[in-house]
């Protein structure tokens, strides 16, 4: 029993100076990820609260941005949305073969698939026009045989 109470009176006397001598620069040492954070945490205030604040802040810095792209999104969205005052295009003029027509309030470029009728709504064509918000006429070819007598577009 004494040799017993000898040799852990020995091991704490040899370990308790090891952990008084124990810093920061010994848990760089260590290849564990975990038990290196976990000493860092124990003996060095400073540098575990600064890892603390760089983490929040990368967080910060990621939610900044993943409220800023869905806004962008939102934000696109709202400008995309057709003006509900006009549902369709307004024909200007239509003859033999053609049809002219404007899209008015338009706050971005985009790209419209508009599909031109004839008089008993019967698809006479469809075409991909570009969408400016500086331009608000324009025009499709049909068959020169049709009369056209309506477009409908649709944003894609």
């Amino acid at each position: 029993m004494s040799k017993v109470l000898v040799f852990s009176v020995s091991s704490l006397l040899v370990i308790a100076p090891l952990s008084w001598a124990m810093d920061a620069s010994l848990c760089h040492a260590m290849s564990d990820q975990k038990e290196r954070n976990l000493c860092l945490s124990r003996y060095d205030k400073d540098h575990f609260n600064k890892a603390q604040a760089k983490q929040a802040a990368e967080n910060r810095n990621a939610a900044k941005q993943e409220q800023w792209r869905q806004q962008q999104l939102k934000e696109t969205a709202r400008i995309m949305k057709p003006d509900p005052s006009q549902r369709e295009p307004l024909v200007t003029s239509n003859d033999f073969g053609i049809i002219r027509f404007q899209i008015l309030n338009v706050k971005a470029r985009y790209y419209a698939v508009c599909t031109t009728y004839d008089i008993f709504n019967t698809v006479l064509t469809q075409d991909r026009i570009l969408v400016k918000p500086d331009q608000t006429n324009y025009s499709i070819r049909t068959n020169y045989s049709v009369f056209p007598a309506r477009v409908g577009c649709r944003s894609i």
